[in-house]
C-alpha cells in the first residue's frame, strides 16, 4: 500500500500545469512564421496533421508537453524573425 502512494505522489509531482504564458499561442501564426506545412508542423512536435487542424481552428488547445513545446518552438520563431529584420 505505500509505494502507491509513493507513486501517486511522483505522478502528481510531475504533472505539467497549465500556464498563461502557454495557453494562447496562436499555432497557426507559429507554423505560417516558420515557413511550414501543417504536415511538417505536426511531424516537430511529435502530433498528427488532425491535432494541429483541430488546434488551428480553435477546436481544441494544446496542453501540458505540447503547449511547453510549442511556447518553445514559437519563441524560436520570433527571434529567428527578430535576426533577420536586423540584417
Amino acid at each position: 500500500m505505500r509505494e502507491w502512494g509513493v507513486v501517486a505522489t511522483i505522478s502528481e509531482n510531475t504533472r505539467v500545469m497549465p500556464n498563461p504564458d502557454t495557453e494562447n499561442i496562436d499555432c497557426k501564426a507559429v507554423r505560417k512564421r516558420l515557413g511550414l506545412t501543417a504536415v511538417e508542423f505536426a511531424k516537430l512536435l511529435g502530433v498528427r496533421v488532425e491535432t494541429i487542424s483541430r488546434w488551428e481552428h480553435g477546436h481544441h488547445r494544446p496542453t501540458g508537453l505540447y503547449a511547453i513545446r510549442l511556447a518553445e518552438i514559437a519563441q524560436q520563431a520570433t527571434a529567428k524573425a527578430d535576426e533577420m529584420k536586423s540584417q
